[in-house]
């Protein structure tokens, strides 16, 4: 009856989750295996459905833990979309963010702190919303709400500066802040490299 009790029962089940998944209660191997079990892809994961979520997890399935607190954990990871299986890439050339195949290089490894802020393992630069052209970009952080990310529920990617979605446009890869519509280029969700 504790006020943390549907989050209590979230990070137990996560921890289940990521030893099964991973097959060792080795601090290592749940660590690596902690955000394949709670983010998409995957089948979804509601409240009291632990036990069928380990079973799919020992068939060699996949999941998507939702649990009793809607979890969404946010990196560091690759980022992706629900379109396709590229991730976003910060290009530290010219500092623009477009969607690329995934290498696993420190350039597309992405996190959102407790702040918002969404940096990646290269640099300590911050990802900003342009609102004059709606392009983002890694930028010196500097704390302004057009730096300031939060993931949705839905997978919708937003800053506090309005209401646009982080976009990707499969033409010609650039990543940028497009008004909301519920595609999959708007879908995005974290996953651990493999």
């Amino acid at each position: 009856d504790g006020p943390f009790r549907a989050e209590s029962y979230d990070a137990a089940a996560l921890i289940a989750l990521a030893i099964q998944a991973g097959g060792s209660a080795d601090r290592s191997s749940i660590q690596a295996n902690m955000l394949a079990v709670a983010n998409a892809p995957g089948e979804q994961i509601l409240p009291g459905e632990l036990g069928k979520a380990l079973q799919i997890l020992a068939d060699g399935g996949e999941i998507d833990y939702q649990g009793a607190t809607n979890v969404e954990l946010i990196g560091p990871g690759e980022l992706k979309t629900k379109r396709d299986d590229k991730c976003m890439d910060y290009n530290y050339n010219n500092q623009n963010v477009y969607m690329h195949p995934c290498h696993n290089g420190a350039n597309q490894i992405f996190s959102i702190s407790s702040k918002g802020e969404m940096k990646t393992n290269y640099d300590d630069k911050c990802l900003d919303y342009n609102y004059g052209n709606n392009n983002v970009y890694m930028h010196p952080c500097h704390g302004g709400k057009n730096q300031r990310f939060s993931i949705k529920p839905d997978g919708h990617l937003q800053t506090a500066w309005d209401n646009k979605c982080l976009d990707y446009n499969y033409n010609n890869g650039n990543v940028y802040m497009h008004p909301c519509h519920g595609g999959g280029n708007q879908k995005w969700f974290f996953e651990i490299p493999r």
